[in-house]
């Protein structure tokens, strides 16, 4: 039974239902796209892998963000130093070394991204998420980059053993999921790099006009 416009694209308790854990994005927005196919054909979800131009990106309105001062650290691997020049006004902004989300397209053709650790909801209008993720005035290594993933494509090249979420002493940085992890092996570094051709890497507003209908609802910036 088709959705009414403007509806997502499945039931809320669908997506409440999801698997989740803190800090292993690319697990959850995993399961977002390839579980229950018959609720949502596969065909109509895709994986966003998003990433900064330099070592981290600038994302708002996320679970992990504090409310007080600019955080710094690399949020999946704290090892890492931060090296970009930030923006003084980015304040209260999380810092990813990267993110993965899922979009799920709905009944009347737009898209919803399925997010957990965003704030203002599990499952958004595309447009609504984009403007509560980014801001303007984002120093330039730390502003956004989307490769979209077919399902498909990203069940081919997608695997992680969690080795980023170690320490040298093999302790986790954060809790595991409960979950085995997913495939074999570990490739989650080559799906980041901005240097492999078959990585299509586009800037937001490439993203915007490629997945954004042309007249869309005003949504209020926050």
């Amino acid at each position: 039974m088709a959705r009414p416009p403007g509806a997502p694209p499945l039931d809320a308790n669908w997506y409440a239902d999801l698997p989740h854990q803190p800090f292993y994005c690319e697990e959850n927005a995993t399961f977002a796209a390839t579980l229950n196919p018959e609720a949502l054909a596969i065909h109509r979800r895709r994986v966003i892998v998003l990433r900064g131009r330099g070592a981290h990106v600038a994302v708002w309105a996320q679970a992990a963000g504090r409310e007080a001062g600019l955080d710094q650290e690399n949020q999946h691997n704290e090892d890492d130093e931060d090296d970009a020049s930030l923006d003084p006004s980015l304040r209260g902004v999380i810092l990813w070394d990267y993110h993965v989300v899922a979009m799920h397209q709905a009944d009347d053709g737009a898209w919803w991204v399925v997010d957990a650790d965003c704030l203002e909801g599990p499952c958004l209008p595309l447009i609504t998420w984009l403007i509560a993720s980014f801001r303007d005035g984002v120093a330039e290594p730390c502003q956004p980059l989307f490769c979209v993933f077919t399902v498909d494509d990203w069940q081919k090249r997608f695997a992680s053993d969690r080795r980023h979420m170690r320490d040298s002493d093999g302790a986790w940085h954060r809790p595991p999921p409960p979950w085995p992890p997913i495939g074999v092996g570990h490739t989650l570094d080559e799906l980041l790099r901005l240097d492999d051709d078959s990585n299509h890497f586009v800037d937001l507003m490439a993203f915007v006009r490629r997945h954004v209908p042309l007249e869309f609802p005003d949504v209020e910036s926050p």
